[in-house]
């Protein structure tokens, strides 16, 4: 039961990665698709974050999204140079 139940964990896991992987291509797309109309970087981290609160209030992952928000603090904190 055991081999299963880590056989299934392990496919959630890939599909889990598959997903994450696809969102993160249309984010990039997006995000391409605004510098190409010379959207300034700094409206669009504003943009971002906005739409991640709303759609973390909408879906009632608040606290989900709140780990997200403060690992990605934490690492800009500590990594001047992703700043620019």
């Amino acid at each position: 039961m055991m081999k299963k139940s880590g056989a299934r964990a392990t496919s959630l896991a890939a599909v889990h990665a598959e997903d994450v992987a696809a969102a993160r291509q249309l984010i990039q797309k997006a995000i391409g698709a605004a510098e190409d109309k010379w959207v300034p970087a700094d409206a669009l981290l504003e943009a971002l974050a906005g739409e991640l609160a709303r759609f973390a209030a909408e879906r009632g992952s608040g606290a989900h999204a709140a780990r997200y928000l403060q690992t990605l603090a934490s690492l800009l904190q500590n990594k001047p140079h992703l700043h620019s």
